[in-house]
């Protein structure tokens, strides 16, 4: 059995859609939600484990604490079989990448979402998703908007909510911001993955007021 740990259950589109076993078949496999690893750690024990994608890196911080890095430094003590693919850095107020190299030397294989790091680049699986077939990509290549706002509603820019067309990333579907993003020239985000999937599908990106190591490229 592998099993997939990734913030499955959250309200964030982004986190959601970003499990590679949403995306890769392997057989006998199951996606759980990383918060709620220790529910499922007699399952875990002697198996394959990967985690990610998403920004589970939040070293310590004083707005984190270490947030879901904890999960993964805990996850380490109980399992050996780890697997680390699409993860990536999210330290809120930082502009630098720093993997800790004492935790990273943990894991059997490596591919982090994150450039110019010690690692291998392996992008956030969900660009494997249907959405970005040609074929699908066609039924939103009519431009509705000269350009959208795709928000991290914590982090959201109030003007620009007021001036132009705007979806949260915590109140949509993975198709509705795929589409929503489709249909304007220009994206201004604050959201990861807002960029990540503009991006993808050529659009023109400026990422709006960036709050953590994640938008460094």
């Amino acid at each position: 059995m592998i099993f997939n740990l990734f913030l499955k259950d959250t309200n964030n589109v982004g986190d959601s859609v970003c499990g590679p076993l949403l995306y890769f078949n392997f057989g006998e496999q199951k996606m759980i939600d990383i918060t709620k690893w220790k529910d499922y750690i007699n399952e875990l024990k002697d198996n394959y484990i990967i985690i990610g994608g998403g920004g589970l890196f939040h070293i310590p911080s004083p707005e984190y604490n270490e947030g879901h890095f904890l999960h993964i430094k805990e996850i380490q003590k109980e399992f050996k079989k780890l697997i680390l693919w699409g993860a990536g850095h999210n330290v809120h107020d930082s502009n630098e990448i720093l993997f800790p190299s004492s935790k990273m030397k943990k894991f059997k294989l490596i591919g982090v979402r994150d450039v110019r790091t010690p690692y291998r680049w392996v992008p956030c699986p969900s660009c494997k998703s249907y959405l970005f077939d040609k074929g699908t990509l066609q039924n939103v290549a009519s431009i509705k908007y000269e350009a959208v706002y795709y928000a991290h509603k914590t982090f959201h820019n109030e003007k620009l909510t007021k001036q132009l067309p705007t979806l949260y990333c915590c109140e949509s579907t993975f198709e509705n911001a795929v589409h929503f993003l489709g249909g304007a020239t220009i994206v201004y985000t604050n959201s990861y993955h807002g960029a990540y999937w503009s991006l993808l599908m050529g659009k023109t990106v400026i990422v709006d007021k960036p709050y953590s190591s994640k938008f460094m490229v």
